[in-house]
């Protein structure tokens, strides 16, 4: 049986747009820090560490945890609870 527009499920579909953002940002993150990371000024100051691995390394952690963060906020906003 099909649904009928709700309030709620537009609300619901509302909340899905940050954990959607975050899925699709991370990879392009990730792509810009392997290009940025040639430059020697940038990895200079990096959190990571001074050396290229160091700064890629860190960079690519934080992306897997919001990769992650990202698809829990979107499995909660997207699964219905159990009536």
């Amino acid at each position: 049986m099909p649904e009928h527009f709700s309030i709620i499920s537009f609300a619901r579909m509302l909340l899905c747009v940050l954990p959607l953002f975050l899925i699709v940002w991370t990879p392009y993150r990730a792509a810009l820090q392997i290009i940025a990371a040639f430059d020697p000024s940038v990895t200079s100051n990096a959190w990571g560490g001074p050396t290229y691995l160091g700064a890629t390394a860190a960079h690519y952690l934080d992306g897997l945890i919001l990769l992650y963060v990202g698809a829990l906020l979107l499995h909660w906003f997207m699964v219905k609870p159990r009536a």
